[in-house]
């Protein structure tokens, strides 16, 4: 087969758009493939192409949370995931549909157990159709039958890895990084490190508890369908999954919780602010430590929100006014620099600046 030539085959008018035609049973899908087309062929991020395509692309709440599980799932595992295609067929001369259709198909095979191995075949064969592969529809259905066949073995790292490789292929991370953390920690830390992050725990937010409880809102969000479990060390977290759009969420608008990792929520028990004094939040967008210290303070005080770019000014407002969290000013800021107008002025300072990312690998 000239896999080269369907390299340079365009798909059908539309498909690489998010106004493409869909029919309903294998809408999902498609909605799936087109985000991990943005991301890994257009660099966009995940989190802001899974909302433009659901909103473009309205789903019940079931196919959404299948949409999200598949997208972040296969971009999760997709290190693993293409080391075992590679085993299988040859990945690189592939057109990017083809390939993200593959590693779809294969996630839902290795990963989810509540999809039969023939669906994920099956709809994958469909996808190729419906983009205009059809001459490869032969090789997809082989390549994922085989997979199918042989997942077990498959999914076993080779012993004769090294270490690094092993611990790479096994959880889905960087090699890089796996190298540095056995470095910087040995193995069984290493791997101690990496073997949480690939449990799903969801997604953590902090309730609003100046105006709800953390049981009250727990049984409000279960009561819309989402899967709603309890922090894992504060007393404001919950843990949510099967969510959709929250910003479709009467109980987000409402501003009765944010999206905030308990790390982050940690930083305002250590700052501590108190009501009535002067706190400046340094880094501060998109405000979730800012809105947090707000609470924290009863609404008594101030909270200058400094940031060096003004788009982030309006994801700090945005939550300022779905929290109703009046005391926060944000400001156009740099904090790099000396203002001597602010000099000795402010009771506390919360420093969070940017960096590597990596703490919050677990949410990648």
């Amino acid at each position: 087969m000239n896999y080269k030539a369907m390299e340079q085959k365009k798909a059908p008018a539309g498909s690489g758009n998010s106004k493409f035609k869909m029919n309903r049973k294998n809408s999902a899908r498609r909605v799936a493939l087109q985000i991990l087309k943005d991301v890994n062929q257009d660099a966009r991020f995940a989190n802001i192409s899974l909302k433009e395509n659901m909103r473009n692309h309205p789903l019940d709440a079931r196919d959404t949370a299948f949409v999200s599980r598949l997208v972040y799932g296969t971009l999760e595992k997709q290190i693993t995931i293409d080391l075992i295609l590679d085993k299988l067929a040859n990945m690189k001369k592939l057109n990017f549909w083809v390939r993200n259709i593959l590693r779809m198909g294969a996630y839902q095979i290795l990963y989810m157990d509540k999809v039969p191995d023939s669906a994920a075949c099956n709809e994958a064969v469909k996808l190729c159709r419906a983009y205009g592969f059809s001459g490869l529809q032969g090789f997809v259905n082989g390549t994922l039958r085989n997979l199918s066949r042989n997942k077990d073995e498959l999914l076993k790292p080779e012993e004769s890895l090294p270490i690094d490789e092993k611990l790479s292929f096994k959880y889905g991370f960087p090699q890089w990084l796996t190298e540095k953390w056995l470095v910087d920690y040995g193995p069984d830390t290493t791997e101690a490190i990496m073997k949480p992050m690939d449990e799903d725990g969801g997604v953590s937010i902090r309730v609003n508890v100046n105006k709800i409880s953390p049981a009250s809102l727990k049984k409000k969000l279960q009561e819309s369908g989402m899967k709603v479990q309890g922090g894992f060390h504060m007393e404001e977290a919950l843990r949510i999954s099967a969510m959709g759009d929250l910003e479709k969420n009467s109980l987000y608008k409402e501003g009765l919780f944010t999206v905030q990792g308990e790390s982050s929520m940690l930083d305002t028990y250590i700052t501590d602010p108190k009501p009535g004094e002067l706190i400046l939040d340094a880094c501060s967008s998109p405000g979730g430590k800012a809105t947090h210290m707000a609470e924290r303070m009863l609404g008594k005080g101030q909270i200058m929100a400094w940031d060096i770019h003004a788009h982030r000014l309006d994801l700090i407002n945005r939550n300022i006014r779905r929290m109703r969290a009046k005391i926060i000013e944000p400001m156009l800021m740099d904090a790099a620099v000396f203002h001597s107008q602010f000099k000795e002025k402010f009771d506390r300072v919360l420093v969070d600046v940017p960096c590597s990312g990596l703490g919050t690998i677990n949410n990648k």
